[in-house]
Order: structure tokens, then C-alpha cells, then sequence
């Protein structure tokens, strides 16, 4: 039986990633591999907990959109090649902390 947390913990290493979300934002770096590895611990305890993966997912990505409006560079684009740049780099270190947590996830379940 699949497990939703009914009211779900900010982590620390959660709310460290996503504090990396804002300053990669403004500095357009990847997330650093401690970054990326903290996901994959925190995915893996979730699997350990019987959490779903895919309601772990939907928190992220839900934590990770309300990130988005306070984010230092939005609302001092003044273009739309500045937004689009912004959102770019918000939308690779997505992409790539999905695949984290979701390596995370599976190597847990191979164990």
C-alpha cells in the first residue's frame, strides 16, 4: 500500500536545495553535487518510509513552483531574453534534482 505523508516536513537538506534554486537563479550554475546527493539520501529515506515516489515528486516539484515567484531575478527582468535565461537555469536544476530524487528512489528499492 502506497503512503502519502499527510502533512509533509520541510527537510533540512529540502529546504537547503531549494535556497540553491534561488542563488543558481541569479549565478546560472548547475546545483553542486552535494546538492544532488542530499536529494538522493532524502528520496531514499522517503522509500525507506513507504512514501510513493511519485507523491514525493509532486512535493518537490510543488515546493520547487512556489520558488519560482520569489525568486531575486524574476521580477527585475526587464526582458524577456533575461526571464528566459532565469528560467532556464531554474528549469535544468529541476530536471536534474528529479533525476536525483528519483535515483535516489530506485537504488533504495534495488537494496
Amino acid at each position: 500500500m502506497e503512503r502519502r505523508p499527510q502533512d509533509p516536513q520541510p527537510t533540512a537538506d529540502m529546504g537547503r536545495h531549494l535556497e540553491q534554486l534561488a542563488e543558481i537563479s541569479v549565478s546560472g550554475r548547475r546545483l553542486p553535487v552535494e546538492d544532488l546527493e542530499g536529494l538522493r539520501q532524502l528520496a531514499a529515506a522517503a522509500a525507506g518510509r513507504g512514501t510513493a515516489l511519485r507523491f514525493l515528486l509532486a512535493e518537490y516539484l510543488a515546493s520547487a513552483g512556489r520558488v519560482w515567484a520569489d525568486l531575486p531575478d524574476v521580477p527585475q527582468a526587464q526582458e524577456a531574453q533575461e526571464l528566459k535565461a532565469v528560467a532556464s537555469t531554474l528549469i535544468r536544476a529541476i530536471g536534474d534534482a528529479t533525476v536525483a530524487l528519483t535515483e535516489g528512489y530506485e537504488t533504495a528499492h534495488r537494496a
